[in-house]
C-alpha cells in the first residue's frame, strides 16, 4: 500500500482518522490528538506486529526513554524512620515529632522561617537549590511509626556516598533510634515531570489508601520546592 501523503511503501492495520490512507509518520498530520497521548503514540509509534509486546508497554517505554533524553534524575524523594526492630522505639508524641522535624531542619538547612543556611548536607558537600519536607505520623493508629518524607532538588547530578552519610547523619542525631536497613531508609531519584506526583504524596489529602491517622500538619522547606508543596497545600 502506498501512502497517500509521501508516497513510500507501507503495510498498517490501524485506522486513522478520517480513513486516510498514510504511513504511521504521516499519520500525525491527520489526528487531532495531543502529542505524546497514548492515542497519538497508537497512530504514530506503536509497532504493531510485536505480538509479545503490548501496546502499553510499548507506550510506558516510550515515555521513560523520551524522559531520561529530556532530563536528569536531579530531584531525590527520601523517606527516615526509626529502626522498627529497636528497643528503645521512637514513641509517637509530640515531642518527638518536633524532635524528628528539627533534624529536618538542620539537615537541608532551613529556619522555622523558611529561610535557608548551610545545613548538614551542604557542609558535607551536597549543596542544595531547594528542599522540602513533611512529617507523618504512619496509618495505623494502634501502631504509629513516626517518619519523614523529603524531597531535594541537588546543585550536582551524581551524589556519591549519599546514602551512607544519610545514614551516619541521622543515627548521630537519633543515637538510640539507629536505622539499619530498607525499611527505614529509602531514596529515590526522579526527573522533574514526576515533580507534582511527589509533592502531592506530601500532603495527606492528597493519599487514598497512604494516609496517616492523624494529619500532624507539620512541613518547612526553602526555595522552589518549598513554594511549589505551599502552592498545592493551600
Amino acid at each position: 500500500m502506498l501512502c497517500e501523503k509521501c508516497g513510500c511503501e507501507y503495510f498498517n492495520n490501524i485506522p486513522l482518522m478520517n480513513d486516510c490512507q498514510v504511513c504511521l509518520d504521516c499519520g500525525g498530520d491527520h489526528t487531532n490528538h495531543e502529542v505524546d497521548s497514548f492515542e497519538w503514540f497508537l497512530e504514530n509509534k506503536w509497532i504493531w506486529n510485536i505480538d509479545e509486546i503490548s501496546a502499553e508497554i510499548q507506550y510506558d517505554n516510550y515515555l521513560k526513554k523520551k524522559n531520561k533524553v529530556l532530563q536528569t534524575k536531579r530531584f531525590y524523594l527520601m523517606t527516615l524512620a526509626h529502626r522498627s526492630t529497636s528497643k528503645n522505639k521512637f514513641i509517637f508524641n509530640s515531642g518527638n515529632a518536633n524532635r524528628l522535624k528539627e533534624f529536618c531542619e538542620k539537615f537541608v538547612g532551613v529556619t522555622q522561617e523558611n529561610s535557608s543556611f548551610s545545613g548538614f548536607l551542604d557542609q558535607n558537600g551536597y549543596p542544595l537549590n531547594s528542599a522540602t519536607f513533611c512529617i507523618e505520623s504512619g496509618k495505623h493508629e494502634d501502631n504509629p511509626k513516626l517518619h519523614c518524607h523529603l524531597i531535594l532538588d541537588f546543585v550536582n547530578n551524581k551524589n556519591p556516598n549519599l546514602g551512607r552519610f544519610v545514614r551516619k547523619c541521622f543515627n548521630e542525631y537519633f543515637v538510640e533510634n539507629m536505622i539499619v536497613d530498607n525499611d527505614e531508609y529509602d531514596n529515590k531519584p526522579f526527573t522533574e515531570c514526576y515533580l507534582e506526583d511527589k509533592l502531592h504524596y506530601m500532603i495527606n489529602a492528597y493519599k487514598d489508601d497512604h494516609e496517616n491517622f492523624v494529619d500532624l500538619n507539620m512541613f518547612g522547606g526553602f526555595g522552589n520546592l518549598w513554594a511549589a508543596l505551599s502552592n498545592l497545600n493551600g
